[in-house]
């Protein structure tokens, strides 16, 4: 109910800010949007599709004031808003943004565009943007921010939080106090909790957690992601090799990674990848999915040889053909269903606690949904196809080993493109049912043609 009130609030604000900019009554319009919250603004501004309008919002706000909401916006579209602005605001707009932020937006803009803001730019921060662009992308260098507090092991309390009082409006957190030696070195870690609570007198060195979780420059995103989760960190430094504190990592950055990665995987899972995102032209989504559907359709090929192998069986007993849908469609979904299954215990890490008992539960599973499946294909089909109890056998019994081997298919093949240190979502599930839908055929047809005999 909070939410839904918030966002009618959030709502009415947006419909105000539309009309104070057209009416350009800019004293108004300030007041509404600084008093929402910067991810209120940036929603707004996004939705803000008049040009016109967009320029009346640049020479309304500051360069600092708008720093915040471009900031939050996605960097393509980050691209095609400083289009709109002049020279000297953007560059201003630049000076105000966080560091990583810049780094992430200059990586997708012209050689041309970079030289020009970065000659406008504080030297310090246009040094450390650059820095910033040299890590690979996905990894821990990229995320980081160097707005961060590292301070010396040897000062006190109480020039610490003096310190602390002086960098706040700098530092994207304080919640963390990361302790340096003179070789700034990261030694440490305070909690701005236990710094508050502790005597003036003490130095950092006598307070402080000497065990950082800390991550090196190259540390992969994912993993870093689940470094965080595990340690429910709002945090975390990033070092080079010699342990020199380079930047953090927040939280909303790994947010992001979790987002960008788990979008991913369901593109791998859905042989999409690259091609979920709204913004994505139907002829670019066509181009990213054709490949595999292309392969999947000669793979698809191998089912049909299989099919007009049997076409002796089908022949004499024309029936079968009406339950080849049904058992390539439960094999199929069974082996999509293990498959997510076994994609999340291996991206959570718990098929390191066991794999073979991972792989025994679902194979129990699977014949279990089997023989349930069979079962209810033993009531119904002598049902509908007058008392055909042979019938009734050769399907509930295809179905039911079908579900078997589909289990196991699900199983083993993302456990096996893991251990060759491929991501397993790319055994996706097309690739899956496709395979399958090959193997619950010949399961089938090989079950009726030994049984041809009774069905005649």
């Amino acid at each position: 109910m909070f939410l839904l009130l918030s966002a009618i609030s959030a709502h009415r604000s947006y419909k105000k800010l539309d009309e104070y900019l057209q009416k350009d009554d800019i004293e108004s319009f300030r007041h509404e949007l600084l008093r929402l919250h910067p991810y209120n603004q940036m929603t707004w501004f996004e939705q803000l599709q008049n040009p016109s309008l967009r320029k009346k919002v640049y020479e309304s706000l500051s360069a600092k004031e708008f720093a915040e909401i471009f900031q939050k916006l996605k960097v393509k579209d980050q691209v095609e808003k400083i289009q709109e602005l002049d020279e000297t605001y953007q560059a201003e707009v630049f000076s105000a943004m966080s560091t990583n932020r810049l780094a992430d937006l200059f990586n997708r803009l012209p050689e041309d565009v970079i030289h020009q803001s970065i000659d406008q730019m504080d030297a310090e921060q246009a040094r450390t943007t650059m820095q910033l662009m040299k890590h690979e992308e996905g990894t821990a260098g990229a995320l980081m921010t160097t707005e961060f507090v590292s301070l010396n092991k040897g000062l006190t309390i109480e020039q610490a939080i003096e310190k602390l009082r002086a960098f706040a409006d700098e530092a994207e957190t304080i919640y963390y106090v990361y302790v340096e030696n003179d070789e700034h070195q990261l030694v440490g870690v305070v909690s701005l909790r236990h710094l508050l609570a502790s005597e003036s007198t003490k130095t950092l060195e006598e307070i402080m957690k000497e065990e950082v979780i800390q991550v090196v420059q190259d540390k992969d995103q994912e993993d870093i992601a689940k470094l965080t989760k595990d340690y429910d960190l709002i945090a975390i430094p990033v070092v080079d090799d010699d342990r020199h504190l380079l930047g953090i990592i927040m939280v909303d950055e790994i947010m992001d990674v979790v987002e960008e990665e788990a979008t991913e995987d369901l593109g791998e899972f859905a042989a999409s990848r690259g091609a979920l995102g709204i913004e994505i032209s139907a002829l670019i989504a066509a181009k990213k999915r054709a490949p595999w559907i292309m392969g999947l359709l000669l793979i698809g090929m191998i089912t049909a040889q299989i099919i007009s192998f049997f076409e002796s069986t089908l022949q004499e007993v024309v029936m079968l053909s009406a339950f080849i849908p049904l058992v390539m469609g439960a094999a199929g979904n069974t082996g999509t269903q293990t498959l997510a299954v076994i994609v999340r215990s291996i991206s959570n890490d718990e098929v390191k606690k066991g794999v073979w008992k991972i792989i025994l539960r679902e194979l129990s599973a699977g014949f279990m949904i089997g023989i349930c499946s069979a079962a209810v294909l033993l009531i119904v089909i002598p049902i509908f196809y007058n008392g055909n109890w042979p019938l009734a056998f050769i399907v509930g019994g295809s179905v039911f080993l079908a579900l078997g081997f589909a289990t196991f298919i699900g199983c083993v093949i993302p456990i096996i493109i893991n251990k060759l240190n491929i991501d397993p979502a790319v055994a996706s599930g097309p690739f899956i049912t496709t395979l399958n839908d090959m193997v619950s055929i010949v399961i089938y047809f090989l079950i009726a043609t030994s049984f041809l005999q009774y069905l005649q």
